[in-house]
């Protein structure tokens, strides 16, 4: 219903959007993506957020208000910054220490998976059972409201090959993998609402971009897009975990924001750790760099600003008619995209 309701408040703003004073328009890789640049609603409304902006407001929610404060980051902040940047760059694999290892089981049985003809659901529950951490996070994710929103609960390893068939159940191991990072210490600075809702948007994200990807058609390697979508949150839990290193009673909204900008090179980072195909990883470097050279990075760009908005939306922070602007923005299979669970499943 919120959903419907943002499509309606958006429709008569579209047209009046217009690109930053002296710049020209950015050319997109197809009709429909959006646009990164800030605009205005011409109705007078507040300045849109560009891109990154909108994604430095996401990440702000993640802290609790009382623990943050507005100016660049003190010296403790930028010395943290400074020690992860560095990290990524010369020993990306000392970054991922806190990254867990990918079970044994798993690059057998996604290659079993592409070869749908010589094993059957059986043959194919009992590899995955042969991993007990595996089965259970398997199962947790493919119980989640954006994987199962309209069946009854799922019980068996093989009740759920059955249901999803190879190509779901190639989703929901990379879905299963990834899950792990998502499990935060307490730390009073982070809001544990706001954590609570990183899975949830992740796995919604990437069902929508599933959908994009079924719209763009022949060309685009759907299953690569939605692993890079499972995977763009990785890097920022990554560090939020690391944030017991930063002795400091409260974040700048500085510091916010380059932590944002730095997740997304970490998130490509731990892609390269797990030994994700390179399309992949080429389509999380694409966001990285806010690049819509190509179809694939433009509807992965896409699909996580659809979440994020539903995000600030939710949280009461963006005002209808600029939460309007930038869903009418979205391609026009987006009427398709669902908004994230409240609650994860």
């Amino acid at each position: 219903m919120m959903l419907s309701r943002l499509r309606r408040w958006f429709a008569r703003a579209r047209d009046n959007s217009q690109p930053a004073p002296g710049r020209a328009p950015k050319s997109d890789a197809r009709e429909g993506t959006a646009s990164s640049d800030a605009v205005r609603g011409g109705d007078g409304t507040e300045p849109l957020l560009s891109e990154r902006e909108l994604s430095s407001r996401y990440c702000a929610g993640l802290f609790a208000t009382r623990h943050q404060s507005e100016g660049s980051p003190g010296p403790e902040e930028r010395a943290w910054l400074r020690e992860h940047r560095e990290r990524l760059m010369e020993d990306p694999t000392a970054f991922t220490a806190r990254v867990p290892r990918l079970p044994r089981i798993v690059p057998r049985l996604m290659a079993t998976l592409r070869d749908p003809e010589q094993y059957g659901s059986k043959e194919i529950a009992k590899m995955v059972e042969s991993d007990p951490v595996l089965a259970g996070n398997m199962l947790k994710v493919v119980n989640s409201p954006s994987v199962r929103p309209n069946r009854k609960e799922i019980v068996s390893i093989e009740q759920a090959v059955t249901i999803l068939g190879n190509r779901g159940m190639r989703e929901v191991v990379a879905a299963a993998i990834i899950s792990p990072i998502a499990q935060f210490g307490q730390d009073r600075r982070l809001d544990s609402e706001g954590l609570r809702q990183i899975w949830p948007e992740t796995l919604q994200t990437a069902m929508n971009v599933k959908v994009g990807a079924q719209h763009i058609g022949g060309g685009v390697e759907g299953f690569a897009l939605h692993l890079s979508a499972l995977t763009h949150s990785s890097g920022l839990m990554v560090l939020l975990r690391n944030l017991d290193t930063l002795e400091v009673p409260t974040v700048s909204s500085g510091f916010i924001d380059e932590l944002e900008s730095l997740a997304r090179n970490a998130s490509v980072a731990i892609a390269r750790h797990w030994d994700f195909d390179e399309d992949s990883v080429r389509m999380l470097q694409g966001w990285a760099d806010s690049d819509r050279s190509t179809l694939e990075t433009a509807l992965l760009i896409d699909a996580i600003g659809f979440t994020r908005i539903n995000n600030l939306c939710r949280r009461g922070e963006l005002g209808s008619s600029s939460c309007q602007v930038y869903l009418d923005a979205l391609p026009r299979f987006a009427n398709e995209w669902k908004t994230s669970p409240s609650q994860p499943g």
